[in-house]
């Protein structure tokens, strides 16, 4: 029951994660963005997503997870394509805004009342694509987690339904 709710979420965190794709590429391409003033709700989305990812974060007890597991533990229910993806993303992310940094930083942006060059939504939108990829992800591993639950709400390892989280997966 507890994995429906999550239903919209992952929609509306996929949905997220498009749009600022799309903006990320025309930023980078270096296009105007169409309606700039609404393409910043993404700010809001994404800190709205991280609500629901949160929470699913704090019911999903792990058995036998250290500190410095968290992560791996909490996104153990993702396939290995969607783990490997997030590491290239982290990277990028980091990447983009240090470029965006150096960029503003040698260059300052002509900032119009009714223009948002297409650099700030470069700055932006890497973060939006992190945020909207990561609330999916640990969503997403939920539910598949979820799925295999053993009845008492502990959560187990994929391989093993009945065995304890034991490390990186």
């Amino acid at each position: 029951m507890a994995r429906l709710i999550l239903y919209p979420f992952l929609a509306v965190s996929l949905a997220g994660f498009i749009v600022s794709a799309a903006v990320q590429i025309l930023s980078v391409i270096g296009l105007d963005i169409p309606f700039p003033r609404l393409i910043f709700i993404l700010h809001i989305g994404a800190m709205a997503m991280w609500i629901p990812a949160v929470i699913t974060a704090r019911f999903t007890r792990v058995k036998g997870a250290a500190n410095e597991q968290y992560w791996s533990a909490l996104l153990r229910g993702c396939p290995p394509w969607m783990l490997k993806a997030l590491y290239i993303l982290i990277v990028y992310v980091f990447v983009n805004f240090v470029f965006f940094f150096v960029y503003v930083m040698f260059r300052p942006a002509d900032m119009g009342v009714n223009h948002v060059p297409p650099i700030v939504f470069r700055g932006t939108s890497g973060h939006w694509l992190l945020f909207y990829y990561l609330s999916f992800a640990v969503m997403y591993s939920a539910v598949r987690i979820w799925r295999r639950e053993d009845g008492k709400g502990d959560l187990t390892s994929p391989e093993k339904p009945d065995a304890p989280f034991t490390g990186v997966s």
